[in-house]
């Protein structure tokens, strides 16, 4: 149909050059005597992929007998202790990472030819001579991705979150070799499925755009005479498309490229390849019957959608078509191509029947097959494919939870769309939730990279009769990373409920009074005393202010009591300084911000260390504005000790993760940081580092881009 040699082409020359690491392990017994029985497990601290070497020598006695070792390479800890010789499953044995080698001669470098997949392997003694031990004094592996670990940012968010993302990047990372494979361990080579979610979580970590180009290239080489697109290619010994088809697979070339085509603005290659697209939804419609329905198959792999074998698959596959046709839609669009009408046309055919054909009214929930079954997979891909409203939606996947017998999920993969849905429909905190339990549950099983296969409720269980084939890197779980960097799939920030206002510098200016009244202390000591000086009062209680004045202090030494007094004395000063302010000491501006903040429904405090705080407040007129006022007056500890802060929101009852402080000090800063607030610094504090935000005008906090519910849909 199509010049495939010339893609195969394009294919090979997107071919990337693998990078090699040379990486050694965090622990292992190193120069340990080992006999015959024993055993020893080196560490590597993290997932890789690479080629193993060890070098060996004996202790004791000449070598006279070859040295038998069995070497295990486990990718999680929980395969250190399996047994591969009990395993009976139906996956082939040939894919346990095991071998047995002798070794003829020692001291010896033992390099192993074979690529595998590991954080952890177990050497095995299995027999060596009783005349001698041997010993491990070193080891290391040499391994490769593509993946260009520079490019990615770090991801911030709670704990739990950060992990979540280490792990899934991790996971992408050692899946992209010479393209994207579908797992090291196991199954190296590329499926179209995995391939549609890795470009999703590359296109927001390593945006190798080039690998999944060559990827597309690949599979539109490989087409079969028909021109569809096989499931899965190899590259091994040479390149060729494995001789499975699947409904859902082929499709999603479609929307691969599509997603290709809109992340990289590659329109060129969007184009080259749209005759692929088209001819899958060409193929895919003789699935239908007259009345737009697809045609039910209980052949064994027809279509994918999730690895159950109870699973009816003929509603999701329609509700896939759907889903695809919109991409094909919106990629036609992309490369200049008016005419959709017969593809609109067709979307709208298919949409109709599938409500009207799969939508139990009963149930209120989409039924697949003669045994109309409900599963989690049909209801998902209903929503994705947009056959309802977002209200619909909303209330289907919230049905679909309260239905006990639905059919559940295997898969990462499906785990990925049920999370799709979930966002779709609106029902943002479920998706996080569901996103915290399943691939949380895997770091809290220890994973270093995502799974191939997991059940929370059985971490331990295996589709193959035996967990020692199961996959611990596998492609499709890595989307975890794309949820959140691009979906900002994260923790809910709460919508502060208060703002916590610093007196002195923030809403009234008192440093005249402040500076007078200490002037005067310092002049009758004797004592230097400079704007200088008194800048480095500010925030600072009366008594620390006092030490910072006494620093140059010649006269005779003062007791506590005659600090106390002196204190005192200033205070009285400042005091009667302060009789001088009025209303007019408190600009329209704040006055009116303030005004605003209670009408937006917001509380708001004093943190001030004065004990003055309340009576500058009644004496410029806004003591009524304020909900509650912690100063000196209740408090041991000044800042940069939260204390006040602290205090402040209790007298608010609201939690401190949801009050906004502004500060005018270094010290406020900190104390708000400690306190677990938002910071916001404004005068000299606005180009503190500390702050989370800086305003050059009290009126800014009105423009603060604060976090709300609003942020996240």
């Amino acid at each position: 149909m199509w010049n495939q040699e010339e893609w195969i082409r394009k294919a090979e020359e997107l071919k990337p050059e693998l990078k090699n690491e040379r990486v050694y392990p965090v622990s292992f017994s190193r120069n340990e005597k080992l006999n015959s029985g024993d055993s020893i497990v080196i560490d590597f601290g993290n997932h890789f992929v690479g080629h193993f070497s060890f070098h060996c020598k004996s202790s004791g006695s000449h070598q006279d007998a070859p040295l038998f070792v069995k070497i295990k390479f486990c990718e999680s800890a929980k395969e250190l202790d399996e047994d591969s010789s009990t395993y009976k499953g139906w996956v082939s044995r040939s894919w346990i990472q095991e071998e047995w080698l002798h070794v003829d001669v020692l001291p010896s470098l033992v390099s192993l030819p074979r690529r595998y997949a590991f954080r952890y392997v177990k050497i095995d003694i299995l027999d060596v001579s009783p005349k001698y031990s041997v010993i491990i004094d070193e080891a290391y592996a040499d391994c490769t991705t593509s993946a260009d670990d520079t490019v990615v940012t770090e991801f911030k968010g709670n704990d739990i979150e950060e992990k979540i993302d280490r792990v899934a990047v991790r996971t992408l990372r050692n899946c992209m070799q010479d393209l994207f494979e579908d797992g090291p361990k196991r199954d190296r080579r590329l499926w179209i499925g995995d391939l549609r979610l890795q470009a999703l979580a590359n296109s927001v970590t390593f945006k190798d755009y080039s690998l999944v180009k060559r990827c597309l290239y690949l599979f539109a080489g490989c087409c079969d005479e028909s021109g569809r697109i096989p499931a899965c290619i190899f590259t091994e010994p040479g390149i060729s498309g494995d001789n499975t088809f699947m409904f859902d697979y082929s499709l999603f070339f479609i929307s691969v490229l599509y997603d290709y085509a809109r992340m990289s603005g590659d329109i060129e290659t969007a184009k080259d390849l749209l005759p692929v697209a088209v001819r899958q939804w060409q193929l895919a419609k003789e699935a239908f019957g007259p009345d737009d329905v697809i045609e039910d198959s209980d052949r064994m792999g027809w279509c994918f959608i999730d690895w159950n074998l109870e699973l009816n698959k003929q509603a999701g596959a329609q509700f896939i078509y759907i889903y695809t046709l919109k991409d094909l839609l919106m990629l036609m669009k992309l490369a200049g191509e008016t005419d959709t009408d017969l593809l609109q046309a067709d979307i709208q055919k298919k949409s109709e029947a599938a409500v009207k054909y799969f939508f139990d009214p009963d149930r209120k929930l989409f039924v697949s097959g003669k045994e109309k079954q409900v599963s989690f997979a049909t209801e998902s891909w209903a929503v994705l494919s947009g056959v309802l409203s977002k209200d619909e939606s909303r209330e289907l996947m919230l049905r679909l939870e309260r239905y006990k017998d639905a059919l559940r999920m295997v898969t990462p993969y499906m785990n990925h769309v049920y999370v799709e849905a979930l966002i779709k429909a609106g029902l943002r905190d479920e998706a996080y939730k569901h996103m915290i339990y399943y691939w949380g549950g895997m770091v809290d099983d220890g994973a270093d990279t995502f799974y191939e296969l997991f059940n929370p409720e059985n971490p331990d269980e295996s589709p193959y009769g035996s967990t020692i084939v199961n996959s611990y890197c596998h492609a499709w779980s890595c989307t975890p990373t794309y949820f959140m960097r691009k979906l900002n799939l994260v923790e809910k920030k709460k919508h502060p409920e208060a703002f916590i206002f610093d007196l002195d510098g923030v809403i009234v200016f008192t440093d005249r009074f402040h500076f007078k009244a200490w002037k005067k202390i310092a002049d009758r000591l004797g004592v230097f005393f400079d704007e200088n000086v008194n800048n480095r009062l500010r925030g600072v209680s009366r008594m620390d202010s006092l030490e910072i004045i006494l620093e140059k202090y010649t006269g005779e030494e003062l007791s506590a009591k005659d600090k106390e007094a002196i204190a005192g004395e200033k205070n009285e000063i400042y005091r009667e300084y302060l009789k001088e302010m009025t209303p007019e000491d408190v600009s329209s501006e704040v006055r009116e911000t303030l005004t605003e903040l209670k009408r937006r429904g917001y509380k708001i405090a004093i943190g001030s260390s004065s004990k003055n705080a309340k009576f500058i407040l009644d004496k410029v007129g806004i003591a009524d504005m304020f909900d509650a006022v912690s100063d000196g007056t209740n408090i041991e500890k000044s800042k940069p000790d939260p204390e006040v802060f602290v205090k402040a929101a209790e007298f608010l009852d609201i939690n401190p993760e949801q009050c906004v402080v502004v500060e005018d000090a270094y010290s406020g800063i900190d104390a708000a940081k400690a306190a677990g607030m938002y910071a916001v610094g404004i005068g000299e504090a606005e180009v503190c580092d500390k702050k989370d935000a800086g305003i050059d005008r009290f009126s800014g906090l009105l423009l603060l881009n604060l976090i709300t519910e609003e942020a996240y849909e």
